[in-house]
């Protein structure tokens, strides 16, 4: 899946997003045990919210391959890696994720 955009009245609100939704109940349905993102650090509204949501700050050492290549993409593309984090959630217990 790719970028995952949250709508900032969503934000202010404080609500689930649909989007997200969908990313924890396909992570779930597919044997995924948790769901990760990468982020802005430094953006006021990003980690924060995030954390509030259950998201943990994945220290760099524990970041597993796949997410390193993520990174190393946005690097690619002009994102600055120190501005960064990536972020994971556990996934839903098993009998959450079926409806």
């Amino acid at each position: 899946m790719g970028a995952l955009a949250i709508v900032v009245t969503w934000l202010a609100l404080r609500l689930r997003t649909p989007s997200r939704d969908r990313a924890e109940r396909w992570a779930a349905r597919n044997g995924y045990g948790a769901v990760t993102l990468t982020t802005f650090r430094d953006v006021p509204w990003n980690l924060p919210f995030y954390a509030r949501l259950g998201f943990d700050v994945v220290a760099p050492d524990e970041v597993s391959a796949s997410l390193r290549a993520i990174v190393e993409d946005e690097t690619r593309r002009g994102l600055d890696p120190s501005r960064r984090v990536v972020m994971k959630r556990p996934g839903p217990p098993q009998s959450d994720h079926l409806n």
